[in-house]
């Protein structure tokens, strides 16, 4: 269909991406805008908590234009990754930055969330620590970089010029720097679009506050699954969980997560049969992973 419809989509799945994308899009401004303007004393104003668990849909979209993979029309790419990501409520380049410091510096002693020496960090702050981190912490952060905004770039200069003492921080500044403007434009519009949606919702308010903890909660906990109780200093490690057919097909083949640490640059209709291909294997199940996550953090004395 692609060079005779539309030449910038080069594959079906390229479409599928492309319709997915416009679903959450299209949801988001129904949900958020459309509703609290004409049904705010309807039961239909609470589809609003409903479709925050369409949180994980966003993000796997979100990850694949990370890693220009969402569209090989670079335009196309960066254009909805970054329009997801300002309904998803963070910049596209903070979440990009954030994500492919990941890949570089997974289980290392700055990156790791679940392990703790107790030489050095008392237990009941340990758990306090993962447990925050875990329930909504990560995209907390996520959101709360929107605060980009009204920080100078002299400022964050500053900051990234003293941070020799974090790799993760100093390169982290470093390459936001380079796209400042971008991130200052898009954690504008994320501020004013979530302020006006707080302002739609009036006294339901808190309907949107829900909205923003269940997402907080379940792009937290899912991001941790794949890594908790594995060893440190494992930069290519994470797990290959097996997960039921739908939710597999909904989640983009995402529990592929290992292997994608691996080969970061195969999109998600691929990741299947490259998995099957490069022999690569599961190691247990996605329930089993989620539910063990919840033991807390794991004492490591070597960190």
């Amino acid at each position: 269909m692609e060079r005779d419809t539309l030449a910038i989509i080069h594959n079906r799945f390229e479409f599928i991406n492309i319709l997915v994308a416009g679903f959450l899009i299209i949801g988001s401004v129904i949900i958020k805008l459309f509703l609290p303007l004409f049904y705010m004393d309807s039961f239909y104003i609470y589809l609003i908590v409903v479709w925050a668990f369409f949180s994980n849909i966003f993000w796997v979209l979100i990850h694949e234009g990370i890693h220009y993979i969402l569209f090989k029309n670079k335009f196309l790419n960066n254009f909805f990754s970054r329009v997801l990501s300002i309904f998803f409520g963070s910049p596209f380049r903070v979440l990009q930055i954030g994500h492919l410091l990941h890949h570089s510096f997974n289980r290392t002693k700055e990156e790791v969330t679940d392990l703790y020496n107790p030489k050095v960090t008392n237990v009941f702050i340990a758990y306090l620590k993962y447990y925050f981190w875990i329930f909504f912490g990560l995209y907390f952060f996520e959101f709360l970089s929107n605060l980009l905004f009204f920080i100078p770039k002299k400022v964050i200069l500053l900051i990234q010029k003293n941070s020799y003492n974090s790799k993760i921080r100093y390169y982290f500044l470093s390459m936001l720097l380079r796209y400042y403007k971008e991130t200052k434009f898009d954690s504008f519009v994320i501020i004013v679009f979530y302020g006006i949606v707080f302002l739609l919702y009036a006294s339901k308010w808190y309907l949107v506050l829900a909205f923003l903890l269940i997402r907080g909660f379940l792009i937290s906990i899912m991001d941790n699954v794949y890594h908790y109780g594995s060893k440190e200093n494992q930069i290519l490690f994470g797990y290959n969980l097996k997960m039921p057919f739908l939710l597999k097909l909904i989640l983009l083949n995402s529990n592929l997560h290992g292997f994608h640490h691996k080969k970061p640059n195969i999109p998600w209709y691929e990741a299947e049969n490259k998995f099957t291909q490069y022999c690569d294997s599961y190691h247990g199940s996605f329930f089993i992973q989620f539910i063990n996550q919840f033991k807390g953090p794991i004492k490591n004395y070597s960190l």
